[in-house]
């Protein structure tokens, strides 16, 4: 999800101490500075998917990133948390082809 950003063209910040409810901090030249707490998806064995890990929790100021790490990292699918988008940022974690720059 890191490189993701960063191919995307942000500056990323990590919180090394793991405290806190901010994971990392994205900085992208024109869509502007977020908060970013990355929730990783669980396998339910009972019900054969994907479980969503806490990305409905709302903490203000907060955008919740959630991770199905599903087979080889490449096909790994990131999203924003449940019904938490913010705005201006709709479709960033979408795949496609475009190169991003910050020049």
């Amino acid at each position: 999800m890191y490189l993701l950003a960063s191919w995307k063209g942000c500056e990323v910040f990590p919180n090394i101490n793991s405290t806190g409810k901010t994971d990392i901090i994205l900085k992208h030249p024109t869509l502007g500075i977020i908060e970013i707490d990355v929730k990783t998806s669980t396998w339910n064995h009972q019900t054969n998917r994907w479980r969503r890990e806490g990305s409905h929790v709302k903490e203000e100021g907060v955008w919740p990133v959630e991770v199905t790490p599903d087979g080889d990292i490449a096909n790994w699918k990131v999203s924003w948390g449940y019904d938490r988008t913010p705005p201006g940022w709709d479709n960033f974690w979408s795949t496609d082809n475009r190169y991003y720059t910050t020049k």
